[in-house]
């Protein structure tokens, strides 16, 4: 038993952290007999259906390699497409080494303003992001094609699924985790797919989040440390895989 049901929206289940491990080799570690993954606490959470809180975690970021459309009215000499660099900067007029990687497409937007503004006066600036080559999103366990997928803004559970060509025989769990690695805590949620499914509910259909990982068991889990246990290797092999492609190796 990893904590205490909270009844409600949320079947939350909290574990304590250590600060000794890796994110980048993420493994599990038992503390005073509680459970770790990398060195963040794993939060445990049933989703009944996506709230605003899940949603704004899937709020996509600029990463690395990403290709932005920028236009800016009467100044079609600065319109184009530009390339986010390995160091996460965009290399732009009159402005060397933007810093880029790390906003949201708006919050990128307001500070392009922000930046020009001294050089080219009051501006009207279009931004759009036309590739997506930082994001990735992962299906693994009972699917015909595990592996690693492009993430695609809005992308959901059930896309990512027929991404990998949907259920590999059938499950008995009809539970489908989905792994999300946030800056203090990991979450673990639960998600009825086959809700979602099998009975048309669609607007119970949940967005990802960039680095997601879609994780279908075999079986009905009834320990929640144990199914972490089991999967460690494969979280593990999934985020250095992703280092070394984040490092460009």
């Amino acid at each position: 038993m990893l904590g205490k049901k909270i009844t409600g929206l949320f079947l939350l289940l909290l574990v304590p952290g250590l600060d000794s491990l890796c994110l980048v080799s993420p493994c599990l570690a038992e503390a005073d007999g509680e459970l770790t993954l990398a060195d963040r606490p794993v939060e445990v959470v049933e989703v009944a259906y996506p709230s605003p809180e899940f949603i704004a975690e899937t709020t996509y970021r600029v990463g690395v390699d990403d290709l932005l459309n920028i236009t800016i009215l009467g100044h079609p000499e600065l319109c184009g497409s530009y390339h986010v660099d390995p160091e996460g900067y965009l290399n732009l007029p009159y402005l060397d080494d933007f810093v880029a990687v790390g906003y949201t497409p708006h919050e990128l937007r307001k500070r392009l303003i922000e930046a020009w503004t001294p050089y080219l006066g009051s501006l009207q600036i279009g931004l759009e992001v036309l590739e997506y080559s930082s994001c990735r999103v992962y299906v693994l366990g009972e699917v015909k094609d595990p592996g690693r997928y492009t993430y695609r803004v809005r992308m959901s559970l059930v896309e990512a699924l027929a991404t990998a060509s949907g259920f590999w025989g059938s499950p008995v769990e009809s539970e489908v985790a989905i792994i999300r690695v946030l800056p203090d805590v990991t979450r673990l949620y639960l998600v009825d797919v086959r809700g979602i499914l099998e009975e048309g509910r669609a607007a119970l259909d949940v967005p990802l989040a960039a680095g997601d990982i879609v994780y279908v068991p075999r079986t009905f889990i009834g320990d929640w440390n144990e199914f972490l246990n089991n999967i460690a290797p494969t979280l593990r092999a999934v985020f250095d895989a992703n280092r070394l492609y984040n490092l460009g190796w």
